[in-house]
């Protein structure tokens, strides 16, 4: 396992977080599609988890959420996922496309950036 991957889900990222917030972090790894973004719901549902678990990882900058589409984006996808899990492709096109990638990490593009775009 590379040192930024293991950092992330065996070090201080992961350390003092709960065991529910850890158990829906490695569920939505094996969930997500081929562009780290997943269904919120299943995800917790999956474990009968609490919103709680999802908030502690959106408020750890590990989680991007979007409530209304009740989607959530694995910030370090790129660095989390094993190669074959890699896609391009996404079932949430309409959240991939407010999401942009810096440093191999999710962030939320800006208004003027989505403003670009269109």
């Amino acid at each position: 396992m590379n040192t930024i991957k293991h950092n992330l889900l065996q070090g201080k990222s992961m350390k003092d977080k709960s065991t529910e917030s850890k158990l829906l972090y490695f569920n939505a790894i094996e969930v997500a599609d081929g562009s780290g973004l997943f269904d919120a719901e299943y995800a917790l549902d999956a474990f009968n988890l609490p919103l709680t678990a999802l908030m502690e990882l959106v408020d750890a900058k590990l989680l991007l959420y979007f409530e209304e589409e009740n989607v959530a984006a694995i910030v370090h996808w790129k660095m989390v996922a094993a190669p074959s899990q890699k896609k391009k492709t996404t079932i949430y096109p309409e959240v991939k496309n407010r999401l942009i990638v810096r440093n191999g990490k999710y962030y939320v593009k800006s208004l003027e950036q989505n403003a670009d775009t269109f």
